[in-house]
């Protein structure tokens, strides 16, 4: 089965001027008979200066070094090399350059970052901050994941959340449904562009030819539940990427919703 389906929707929110989430998705055939696709999702933060232009420049600097990657690259083996060798300390650099950018005029540039590179039956997930990585599975065989979070049947978060709350949550100190952690929820322990010093979560694993790859802003999943979004997904197995990715905001709709959302979903 040839991976090559996906769906996305990028919108301001209610009320919003400016959209401070952005993206960037390709894929298809290459070296051969591969499919590779690479997916970026990125939140500028509305609590600092400049949320926009962090999130666009993080952005499009991973579709530059994506672009420079697979031109510099003979075969399927080189950018695999890469992503093991590289991303990380891309993730280093660009958070280094976001902080002098912003300080030459006084401000702070902060961002959110999600990569999935899908290679075939195996994915590699780059990640800081608090937008998310999930997959689908339609049948719970077949597939191996490094970390499964939060974990409804069939859909699996992939990525940690790297929020105050998540933090407390995994301590013990607090759980979700406590009424102070809408509180903290938003507060982010990590991200690109505001601290010196910045840990990106990895993992890596393979997937199944029918499972989806999803990927969203927390406008998204503070919208609608993990359960409304499975249940739109598990319904729509017939349907294109992009239909399902409508149907979703769709739901989004009839909520108060007033963040910006970005879905990339890869089918």
């Amino acid at each position: 089965m040839s991976r090559k389906d996906i769906g996305v929707i990028n919108a301001k929110g209610r009320g919003k001027e400016t959209n401070e989430d952005y993206h960037f998705g390709t894929g298809g055939k290459l070296f051969g008979d591969h499919d590779v696709h690479f997916l970026v999702i990125a939140d500028g933060m509305g609590g600092h200066n400049n949320a926009e232009s962090a999130s666009h420049h993080a952005v499009e600097s991973q579709e530059k070094w994506w672009n420079d990657t697979i031109a510099a690259s003979s075969g399927i083996q080189e950018v695999i090399e890469a992503f093991e060798n590289e991303q990380m300390d891309e993730f280093r650099r660009l958070n280094q350059e976001l902080i002098d950018m912003g300080s030459k005029d006084n401000v702070k540039m902060g961002t959110t970052l999600s990569t999935v590179l899908v290679i075939d039956n195996m994915y590699m997930i780059h990640h800081i901050g608090d937008a998310r990585v999930y997959r689908y599975s339609f049948s719970d065989k077949g597939s191996e994941v490094t970390s499964e979070l939060d974990g409804l049947r069939g859909l699996v978060q992939l990525t940690e959340d790297h929020t105050l709350l998540n933090r407390k949550v995994r301590k013990g100190e607090v759980s979700k449904e406590d009424p102070s952690a809408r509180r903290i929820e938003g507060v982010l322990t990590q991200c690109l562009g505001v601290k010196g010093e910045v840990q990106p979560f990895v993992t890596f694993g393979t997937i199944r030819d029918e499972d989806i790859i999803f990927m969203c802003t927390d406008g998204v999943y503070k919208a609608v539940k993990d359960e409304q979004i499975r249940s739109i997904i598990r319904g729509s197995s017939k349907k294109n990427a992009q239909d399902i990715v409508d149907l979703i905001y769709e739901e989004i709709k009839q909520s108060d919703f007033s963040d910006d959302i970005c879905i990339l979903l890869m089918k």
